[in-house]
């Protein structure tokens, strides 16, 4: 899983342009009068890559190379930034998201570091300012939650972590719970399984 076959480059790369025009649709057809958004990406700043040697090398795309990241600075399992706090959105807003957004290019070799992501959203929308209002995370991904292979207990745990966290905000008042909502798409359309319902 972490160079994918090359093959499905431009499916990569197509799945990448839907998410985002998908998401900007949503963002200009919000009444800005109404909410305050934040948005956090994911596997946007960092890939991996196999040099002539065979070795895994992690590089920068143009996002983590505008932020000034270090080669190896961030590792692609981590690689989860909140790149614009809630606030109200307005049309501002609006043009800073799209700005960023036109500039963000997944590679091939990115990983998906969902339930990380999922957590810091949960853990940011569970501060007290926002205690009275109802709060949603929205997700867009291609199904897939990946970060390594090799460490399914580490996933199993940041899984458990995720219901935890969320089940946390639910108890202490029902009627401003965190919703997750999720909109995926791809071929593994039934990696998110485990976070129905």
């Amino acid at each position: 899983r972490d160079i994918p076959n090359p093959d499905l480059k431009g499916d990569f790369q197509f799945r990448g342009e839907v998410c985002r025009n998908t998401l900007l649709s949503t963002l200009y057809r919000l009444d800005s009068a109404q909410y305050d958004i934040g948005l956090m990406l994911f596997g946007h700043r960092t890939f991996v890559v196999k040099n002539a040697l065979g070795r895994f090398e992690i590089r920068l795309n143009g996002i983590g190379l505008e932020q000034g990241l270090k080669p190896g600075a961030i590792n692609p399992s981590q690689d989860v930034k909140q790149e614009f706090d809630v606030g109200r959105l307005g049309e501002e807003a609006r043009k800073r998201m799209r700005d960023l957004l036109d500039r963000v290019r997944f590679h091939n070799g990115s990983y998906s570091p969902l339930y990380r992501a999922l957590i810091d959203a949960i853990t940011e929308l569970d501060r007290q300012e926002f205690a009275d209002s109802p709060r949603h995370v929205v997700v867009l991904t291609d199904g897939v939650n990946f970060v390594d292979e090799d460490e399914p207990t580490e996933n199993r745990k940041l899984l458990d972590d995720v219901f935890k966290r969320k089940d946390a905000v639910k108890s202490a008042d029902s009627d401003s719970a965190i919703q997750i909502h999720i909109v995926f798409f791809g071929p593994d359309v039934f990696a998110l399984k485990e976070l129905r319902g």
